[in-house]
This record gives structure tokens, C-alpha cells and sequence, in this order.
């Protein structure tokens, strides 16, 4: 096997298993302020970005983030292989714009909390790879996504929250 696919599939482990540290560290919290079953997320949690395992994604990211040589991946099959992610992954606020071809409008719709909170996990798990914490991803990144005012004001509120838990636990 070559070495980018084995260090790919060791970074997807890390991700997951660092999405499952952030729910273990926040997922009471999340579900207590989000009215959501721990049960029910925490298999949703067990569950996340499984299809970064699929044909569609795992060599284009494979390509894109541990290239070897001179094959680099072009933005296309990239670009193919993040639209399934997206569309694969309702934790995604990309899986929730809707394209109308009459009107030629995007229409941002609101995230159901539960992939809120799983999206707001996967951010503090990115966090733990690149030493930072979601609400600083936010200030700096994630305030560009586009999410509908009400999620918007969800990911805000809770993101806030746990700005709160890190300050009073001195995480």
C-alpha cells in the first residue's frame, strides 16, 4: 500500500476517533442546550464521515492531502469528491443549499440540530489536529459558511456555551 493512503486512512481514523473525544467532552452539553436524545447522537457520532472510506472520496483526498510525486489531483475530481461528501454528510452546511434553476437562486435552509451539533464536534476535532478551538475556527473561517440566520444563531449560541465549559473546566 502505498505511504499516502496509509497516512490518509490513519488521518480519518484520527479524525473520527477525535470527533468521538469531542462529543465525549461536549456531547452533554450539546444535547442538553439542543433538546437532542445522547443516544441517538452518540450513534450518529459513531457513525461520522463514513464515506470518506467510499471509492468517490477516499483517493481524491488520498491525491489532494498526501500527494505523491507528480499526481496531483485537479480541482474537478476534487471538487467531485467534496460534493459527495457534502451530499453524503448532513453535518455539512453545504448539503443544506438548494439550487433553483428557474429562479437561479441558492436557498440556505435550516440545519435540523442534531447535525448542528455533530457539525459543531467535527469542528472541535479539527480543532485537536490544528490546535485551535471551534469558536476561534468560527471567528476566523466558519463565520463565512453559509448557514441560515437560525442555524447561524445556534452555531453563535453554542459555540458561546462552550467557550463558557472551556473557560470554567480550563480546557
Amino acid at each position: 500500500m502505498s505511504s499516502k493512503y496509509e497516512k490518509y486512512r490513519n488521518y480519518i481514523t484520527e479524525h473520527i476517533n477525535n470527533v468521538k473525544k469531542a462529543f465525549d467532552t461536549y456531547g452533554e452539553l450539546l444535547c442538553e442546550e439542543l433538546e437532542l436524545e445522547i443516544v441517538e447522537m452518540q450513534y450518529q457520532i459513531n457513525n461520522h464521515d463514513n464515506s470518506k472510506w467510499s471509492a468517490e472520496e477516499f483517493e481524491p483526498y488520498a491525491r489532494k492531502f498526501f500527494p505523491e510525486g507528480k499526481r496531483i489531483i485537479s480541482d474537478y475530481d476534487f471538487n467531485k469528491a467534496w460534493m459527495h461528501h457534502t451530499q453524503y454528510n448532513c453535518h455539512h452546511p453545504e448539503h443544506w443549499l438548494f439550487y433553483d434553476y428557474d429562479t437561479k437562486k441558492i436557498t440556505i435552509y435550516d440545519m435540523p440540530d442534531k447535525y448542528i451539533a455533530e457539525m459543531i464536534c467535527d469542528w472541535i476535532a479539527m480543532g485537536y489536529k490544528f490546535n485551535n478551538k471551534a469558536y476561534e475556527y468560527y471567528e476566523k473561517k466558519g463565520h463565512n459558511k453559509p448557514l441560515s440566520s437560525n442555524t447561524r444563531f445556534k452555531v453563535e449560541y453554542l459555540l458561546n456555551k462552550i467557550k463558557q465549559f472551556d473557560l470554567d473546566n480550563n480546557i
